[in-house]
């Protein structure tokens, strides 16, 4: 066996751990299907996260605003 074979052979299989890790699709199905992932959670988790956060913050100023009146 040739070394350039093994190596080839290593490196598709590498790919296709990776390809399968990432739920099996390949190229711009995959891409597109993080891409949707990614802006369900923002909206899900990560936003509502920031909103309340920065109610609190903006709630806070305010009592700190009453106090100081």
């Amino acid at each position: 066996m040739s070394s350039r074979g093994g190596w080839g052979r290593a490196t598709g299989n590498v790919r296709s751990f990776v390809g399968n890790c990432m739920g099996g699709l390949r190229g711009g199905t995959s891409v597109a299907s993080w891409i949707v992932a990614g802006s369900i959670a923002y909206y899900l988790w990560v936003k509502p996260s920031h909103d309340l956060r920065r109610e609190q913050q903006e709630r806070v100023a305010l009592e700190k605003s009453r106090d100081q009146s």
